[in-house]
């Protein structure tokens, strides 16, 4: 992830960070964005299906807005995480 962000010039996120009770895997601050890289292996029961909409729930409540790209999607479609990332800390921004 931190190579697609200095691959495709995105700003460079807070990595592995706590917000509220949670550590979020990237975290653009001023923005309030959370990005979460989800592989299978570790999102694949039905409590972590359930934790993840938990948490996403209360860093909402708390201004943060949470998007969850598949570890596929970053390795083959970097292009396009990219070009979402970019057009959500845009619309944060202002």
């Amino acid at each position: 992830m931190l190579a697609l962000c200095r691959r495709h010039r995105l700003p460079r996120p807070e990595v592995n960070v706590k917000v509220d009770r949670f550590e979020v895997d990237f975290l653009w601050r001023e923005q309030q964005l959370v990005v979460e890289v989800d592989g299978w292996e570790a999102h694949r029961s039905r409590s972590a299906f359930e934790e993840d909409r938990a948490r996403d729930a209360r860093l909402a409540v708390l201004g943060y807005e949470v998007v969850r790209f598949t570890w596929r999607q970053v390795t083959r479609d970097g292009a396009t995480v990219a070009k979402t990332i970019r057009a959500l800390l845009r619309a944060r921004a202002a």
